[in-house]
């Protein structure tokens, strides 16, 4: 009996995993308290619960009690989550010198979901190839919403599927001007392209590394064949999400892969891989040549909205520096940074106009001071020194390398809800790889 409860135990978080992979891209959520700022709503100000958040903590306390009931300890804890708990004291230590101490501990419970999803992904029995084309096909459907988004310019409100509508004509909303035109960019499900570009870009590695065999066995001709559908058609909408933040961190991740693959790899690796940049140069030329000129303005830099958007990340750095001096030691407190913001403003500015700085380091100094910071590198550093020395596995280092680029432009990956659990994503992936490599060697 009791066997028969641990097998189905086993199989409810399995599939649970699944499902959890499948709607993570899905921004479904209960508001509980919308941030305002200057009578104007703020993302950054607001406490929600989301669908993934109640289904990491089912699934935590299934594994708890499966672990439990069956016994299983983990004697030797690896280093890499005594960093975790040093970047998490960080976060907690930061929690009083907030001047807002209940969103601090707000974003601080977040943060606590976040490690323990990364927990997930790293240690339940799962298999690989099907978490992996779980999550791909939820990230398959943002990407045609988001084509669909750009070549109508129209999207829709739905609170069941958590989309927010975006209209081109609206304030705040990200687009691309040209000729006097305003073309909205895809958003796909997120709350901003940047975001939607970044989890497309991450999208193509993942169904390249899949190919590669890096999740299993190896791949049939029809799954070969729906990898590559994926790909062509995530490829696409990260160009109709026109952020050249995700555009950077993608050819980051092709060219990591077509380095590592170079000395003394498989010949049907680098087959693989030149097949998709291919596909790649190929895609991108079509797509130039309808809309080369958004492309254009946006690589640029030039026309009236992108010198305001360079004009307001170069300040917003700026005044992250100011604020990093007089909170050098332990930060300002986790998720005050526009509070902060705020409290130096000397002029009644919209609401949305208060944004994290542009700089994932920056913000991580901000709020949780410098030892906060040197913990969040020190993760970064081990994940990609376990890849790299302990080989076989160094493919991964790619995953590392996409958003380690996108952090010098932006703050999504530490100041929204789904950053810091993609960011939980990758690492758990990266580190079950780590893990699988250890214990092959001590099966040697």
């Amino acid at each position: 009996m009791e066997k028969l409860f641990e097998k189905k135990l086993s199989k409810i978080i399995e599939y649970g995993m699944y499902l959890l992979a499948f709607v993570l891209p899905w921004q479904t959520r209960w508001i509980i308290k919308p941030g305002m700022i200057n009578n104007g709503y703020s993302e950054y100000l607001t406490i929600s619960l989301y669908v993934v958040d109640v289904l990491v903590v089912l699934l935590i306390i299934f594994w708890a009690v499966y672990k439990f009931n069956k016994g299983i300890k983990d004697n030797k804890i690896n280093i890499f989550w005594w960093l975790v708990a040093g970047l998490e004291l960080a976060i907690f230590i930061s929690i009083f010198f907030a001047c807002d101490k209940g969103l601090a501990i707000f974003y601080y419970l977040r943060f606590l979901l976040a490690i323990g999803f990364l927990w997930l992904v790293a240690s339940v029995s799962y298999n690989e190839a099907k978490f992996i084309l779980s999550l791909l096909a939820g990230i398959f459907i943002q990407a045609c919403l988001a084509i669909w988004q750009f070549l109508t310019q129209d999207s829709f409100s739905c609170k069941w599927l958590g989309l927010t509508g975006h209209w081109a004509g609206n304030l705040g909303a990200s687009v691309v001007e040209a000729g006097g035109e305003r073309w909205l960019r895809a958003y796909g499900g997120m709350d901003h392209p940047n975001i939607f570009g970044g989890v497309m870009a991450v999208g193509i590695i993942l169904a390249i590394l899949f190919e590669l065999g890096f999740f299993g066995k190896k791949n049939s001709v029809k799954l070969s064949s729906l990898l590559k559908i994926f790909n062509l058609v995530f490829f696409v909408a990260l160009f109709f999400s026109f952020s050249r933040n995700a555009w950077l961190g993608l050819v980051f991740g092709l060219v990591g892969l077509l380095v590592l693959s170079l000395p003394g790899k498989k010949l049907i690796n680098q087959k693989i891989i030149l097949e998709y940049l291919v596909c790649f140069f190929i895609l991108l030329f079509v797509l130039l040549s309808q809309f080369g000129g958004l492309a254009g303005i946006r690589i640029s830099g030039e026309g009236r909205i992108e010198n305001q958007s360079i004009n307001e990340r170069v300040a917003s750095n700026k005044e992250a520096t100011e604020i990093i001096k007089d909170n050098f030691f332990f930060g300002l407190g986790i998720g005050n940074y526009i509070l902060e913001q705020k409290n130096r403003d000397t002029m009644n500015r919209s609401s949305w106009e208060y944004q994290p700085a542009h700089n994932t380091y920056f913000l991580i100094w901000s709020e949780i001071g410098i030892i906060g910071l040197l913990f969040f590198i020190s993760i970064i550093a081990f994940l990609i020194w376990a890849l790299f020395f302990q080989s076989s596995q160094e493919f991964f280092i790619v995953l590392i390398l996409i958003p380690t680029a996108m952090f010098l432009f932006d703050h999504w990956w530490w100041s929204l809800h789904f950053g810091v659990i993609f960011m939980a994503l990758i690492g758990g992936i990266v580190f079950r790889k780590i893990k699988m490599i250890e214990q092959n060697k001590k099966t040697e």
